[in-house]
């Protein structure tokens, strides 16, 4: 007859997963796991918290440097292009009132006006931005 056992108790391990990179020749692991032995000695009031037995050292559950590196680069360059969609196109106080149809905020207009003096004399001026208005 065999007894029926209650789960194992988990165990409070806390992993130390550093970025793998080939142009690292220092060996982490070592140096890791030489800190835990000299700093948190058996007479030290923290080593029931902080030892080898608690502490360990795994490269498997990071990626590369070169895909972080990556993935962050995208994602900046998609918060880019979503930024460029939400820019406003008008900064007009009373937007009804607004001479160019909502869209004062645009770079590289020519636009074309006709100027009236004060003897009735009618003149077209065509004008051109580079930056906006």
């Amino acid at each position: 007859m065999y007894l029926r056992r209650d789960s194992a108790r988990a165990r409070r391990i806390t992993w130390f997963n550093p970025p793998y990179s080939m142009n690292v020749a220092t060996n982490i692991r070592k140096m890791f796991l030489t800190l835990i032995n000299t700093c948190f000695s058996k007479t030290n009031i923290l080593h029931e918290m902080i030892n080898r037995k608690t502490k360990k050292f795994s490269y498997n559950c990071m990626p590369n440097v070169k895909s972080m590196i990556t993935a962050h680069n995208k994602s900046g360059l998609a918060q880019k292009e979503i930024g460029v969609e939400s820019i406003a196109q008008c900064n007009c106080r009373d937007r009804k009132a607004c001479p160019l149809e909502n869209n004062c905020l645009q770079d590289s207009v020519i636009y074309q006006a006709t100027v009236t003096h004060k003897g009735n004399q009618v003149n077209a001026y065509i004008g051109m931005m580079e930056n906006n208005i």
